[in-house]
């Protein structure tokens, strides 16, 4: 993600964001789409920033298959509301128009996000107001057309929205029933083992190899991570990581490592972290990949390819060799719980704290060798090291240290993916580590405060705004203003005309299509579309 020297004031300051001088709503169509603020079909922009995409962190998350993680974002800024697409793979839509920089809405307009429509109204009405947060005034307009009622009442999470709504959510999706139904299958397959013996190896040692990767996959494909990168991307990662990290990994732990001690737990560590690393270096190349977020996937995609060979190799070996107290199918067990069950906290959780940390640091460059990039890898390698020499203790303590780091880079480009073309440089690694040390909750990047609960009560109703044909400006009751000097655009503005879901399907090379007229890229192979 690339950075800028100019900010938003309200957004980078951290203090009570201004208002603008009216308030607003959105009114939503489309085939999915859910917010902790909506009333009904609306969502009143009651806060100084409103973003929309396919995370569930999103003030209005759409799971639509053409939005991004984070695709746009509302402002309030003195002038109105500001809309800005916030490097999105197939691009924000305001009135058919492709917008490529913070845009001026005007009551009436209609924002297109895939297939989902947003229509931007102004609101009049009487209430209360926040202390310090004027009272919006009645627009001067035409007579009123259609004018719906609207109220809205501020108490944090509507019912439904707490404990009982994440379950709901969690419900439908599809990580956990994978892993459900490979457990089931694991412990067939171990029942199965103690009936028919060792041809029954062929069955366990691939499903525990192979299940926690999977269902780690299957996560990131539930909270739509991985929505903004072609699907073989991870998966490339996944193999390159096995294949390429496990054969250079084995061949330099051959020459140079000897012993059990914890000096060469250590060496094992800076071989195989080297190695994991070395297989994602291609990714670096692609422009496509910028987010922070991506290189955390990348990292642990390639950890993940890394611990199913490894383990089934580990497996296999320890069946043949066996231990002298326990023979060479308890041997086969054993590993499969160390190794393969809890590769999630280990091999995984490692490659993705220093991949993610070469993400964080690379700016607009391929690659930058920053001191924050060699603590991270120090790190990865220490709780590597520590896992394989201490054992159980060491293990536990590996894994939680790892999961703590990994939900803080999560949490990190999440918030800063947010800021779009406007987000800050990262801090030192080291700085935001002790930062996140003595504040785990508190906000990575300041954010604008919003007015408190119950600020905004009474009876608002929609401002009439005459709307203009599809593609054409909207005749508004509010002129055109100048762009706000505070937010000089980050690249040059430019408009693109939308093409209607009629025309015919878009086709790569490889032959796969889509009916999307903004996508640049193909969302299975990830080559470039004709036309």
């Amino acid at each position: 993600m690339s950075s800028s020297s100019v900010a938003p004031p309200s957004s980078v300051a951290g203090g009570v964001a201004s208002p603008p001088p009216y308030y607003a709503t959105l009114v939503v169509r489309g085939p999915a789409w859910r917010s902790r603020f909506a009333q009904g079909d609306q969502i009143p922009l009651f806060r100084p920033e409103t973003h929309i995409g396919k995370l569930a962190s999103n003030d209005i998350m759409i799971t639509d298959p053409f939005a991004s993680r984070i695709h746009a974002v509302i402002r309030w800024t003195p002038q109105g509301y500001l809309i800005e697409d916030l490097r999105s793979t197939n691009g924000t839509f305001l009135n058919g128009q492709r917008i490529t920089g913070p845009t001026l809405l005007q009551p009436g307009q209609v924002i297109r996000i895939g297939q989902t429509e947003l229509t931007f109204y102004a609101l009049q009405g009487q209430g209360r107001a926040a202390i310090g947060y004027a009272a919006p005034a009645a627009p001067m307009a035409p007579a009123p057309i259609a004018a719906a009622p609207f109220q809205y009442v501020d108490r944090g999470l509507p019912a439904g929205q707490g404990i009982g709504g994440w379950i709901g959510l969690e419900w439908r999706k599809h990580y956990w029933k994978v892993l459900l139904v490979g457990l089931i299958l694991l412990f067939g397959a171990e029942y199965l083992l103690s009936v028919v013996g060792q041809s029954a190896l062929l069955l366990v040692i691939p499903l525990a190899a192979a299940l926690m990767p999977v269902t780690f996959f299957i996560y990131c494909w539930d909270s739509d991570y991985l929505s903004d990168m072609p699907r073989w991307i991870p998966w490339g990662a996944f193999i390159s990581g096995a294949v390429l990290g496990v054969t250079l990994a084995f061949i330099l732990e051959m020459i140079f490592v000897n012993g059990d001690s914890l000096g060469a737990s250590m060496a094992i560590g800076f071989i195989e972290e080297s190695c994991k690393a070395l297989a994602v270096v291609w990714f670096l190349r692609s422009r496509r990949l910028r987010s922070e977020i991506d290189g955390v996937i990348l990292g642990a995609a390639a950890g993940a390819g890394f611990a199913t060979l490894e383990t089934t190799l580990y497996a296999v070996t320890a069946y043949f060799n066996g231990f002298q107290d326990g023979g060479g199918i308890a041997a086969v067990n054993q590993t499969l719980l160390l190794r393969g069950l809890l590769a999630i906290f280990g091999h995984v959780t490692w490659t993705a704290i220093i991949v993610g940390a070469v993400w964080r640091d690379r700016g607009q460059r391929s690659f930058r060798l920053t001191f924050g990039v060699i603590l991270a890898f120090a790190i990865a390698v220490t709780l590597h090291g520590v896992w394989d020499g201490v054992p159980v203790v060491g293990m536990l303590i590996s894994g939680v240290i790892g999961l703590w780091l990994i939900r803080f880079f999560l949490r990190e480009a999440v918030a800063r993916e947010k800021f779009g073309a406007f987000a800050p440089p990262p801090p030192p690694l080291l700085v935001a580590l002790i930062t996140y040390l003595f504040h785990p909750f508190r906000d990575p990047v300041p954010r604008p405060a919003a007015p408190p609960a119950g600020s905004f009560t009474g009876s608002w109703q929609i401002a009439p705004a005459a709307l203009a044909p599809w593609g054409a400006p909207p005749a508004a009751p509010y002129p055109p203003q100048p762009y706000p000097q505070p937010y000089p655009p980050s690249y040059a503005p430019a408009v693109q005309s939308y093409a209607p879901p009629q025309l015919p399907s878009r086709v790569c090379v490889n032959g796969h299509t889509t009916t999307d007229p903004a996508a640049r890229f193909c969302r299975v192979c990830g080559a470039p579309l004709s036309g």
